[in-house]
């Protein structure tokens, strides 16, 4: 008899805790941290654009597996876009019975939680997040695209187990395959209740956050960094800070400008550029063409140098013809100049020789 009404009451508790599981509950997630990079990157921080991002998970009706994403109350058909853009797990009973959902209260969607996440994974990696519009020329952009995001209940004899399944595909601009991460995590608990499936996918958003700043801190991170910015042509300090000028005709005197003028070979010369004298018209001597050479070598490391900037590098170093090294921590990248242009090619190992 004790132990009859001991059962009830343990029953009867675990209901007042749960709530209805039949009905429809609406949580709130916290904001993640803005955490600050563990470590200081050399130069410039390199730019991130979080572009377009697509919830792109399948609901079903009637799946025996719990970590399939399905809805209640008439089933998917019946569920409007932002019910399944808000929804987020499924309750069940004791026997495993797919019951209620549960949802992100209003203002919260599975997408601008992912986003909220990268954006705190980014910086805490060491990246600068900023809007399209206020990036600059060459950002590094990324689409990305949710796989997963379900949360679920297993039941047990002694205890159930809440877990949660995070997975999206990162697409940055420049490179060719997507970056994959992909997370779970598990806990086991007495009841279901609000808090705790805040819990279990607060759980999994700290695991997510956590691998992706994993994945863009090493060199994983630098190869996506230099494969973007060698798909969008750096432009040199000189081209950026230099207005147009009004078309010359070419001359003698135009072919034998110094390169380290702020024009590059093939600019135009300024309207005020003097015109040549009868002394000027012979062939230019040896002494001036070297330095030229040198004044163009002097350029072409100035243009290596504000390139290695923009992805986050330190100081260049001459690696022989058009090429320049640049150390980025742990490893380098090898940047090509040609043409007037820079471009990070790709990294090389090797210790920071900043």
């Amino acid at each position: 008899m004790f132990r009859n009404l001991l059962t009830a009451v343990v029953l009867t508790a675990a209901l007042l805790m749960t709530g209805c599981a039949t009905s429809r509950s609406e949580i709130k997630l916290q904001s993640p941290a803005i955490v600050a990079p563990a470590t200081t990157a050399t130069g410039a921080q390199p730019v991130i654009v979080i572009g377009k991002i697509t919830d792109e998970r399948v609901f079903e009706d009637g799946s025996d597996d719990p970590s399939t994403p399905s809805l209640g109350f008439g089933g998917v058909g019946k569920a409007t876009d932002d019910v399944k853009a808000q929804a987020i797990a499924r309750k069940r009973n004791t026997y495993g019975k797919a019951l209620g959902d549960v949802l992100l209260q209003q203002g919260q969607t599975v997408e601008s939680v992912i986003r909220e996440n990268l954006t705190a994974a980014f910086q805490q990696a060491g990246y600068q997040v900023k809007d399209a519009g206020d990036a600059g020329p060459s950002p590094l952009v990324v689409d990305v695209h949710i796989k997963q995001f379900w949360a679920w209940f297993t039941p047990g004899f002694f205890a159930i187990t809440l877990s949660d399944n995070i997975a999206t595909d990162l697409v940055f601009n420049g490179a060719g395959a997507p970056v994959v991460v992909s997370t779970h995590v598990e806990d086991k608990h007495a009841v279901a209740t609000d808090d705790d499936w805040i819990g279990i996918v607060g759980k999994g958003l700290d695991a997510y956050r956590a691998e992706v700043l994993h994945r863009m801190q090493g060199g994983e991170g630098a190869q996506i960094v230099a494969t973007a910015a060698n798909a969008v042509p750096v432009p040199s300090t000189g081209a950026v800070a230099t207005p147009p000028q009004p078309a010359q005709p070419m001359t003698e005197a135009n072919s034998a400008a110094p390169a380290s003028s702020p024009m590059s070979a093939t600019s135009e010369v300024p309207a005020t550029a003097p015109e040549p004298t009868a002394a000027a018209v012979p062939a230019v001597p040896a002494a001036p063409i070297a330095s030229s050479t040198a004044d163009a070598s002097t350029a072409s490391m100035a243009m290596a140098q504000d390139a290695a900037t923009q992805i986050g590098c330190g100081a260049v170093q001459a690696n022989g013809g058009s090429t320049f090294v640049a150390a980025c921590g742990s490893y380098s990248v090898l940047i090509d100049c040609d043409g007037g242009q820079c471009r990070p090619m790709h990294t090389i190992k090797g210790k920071d020789n900043d």
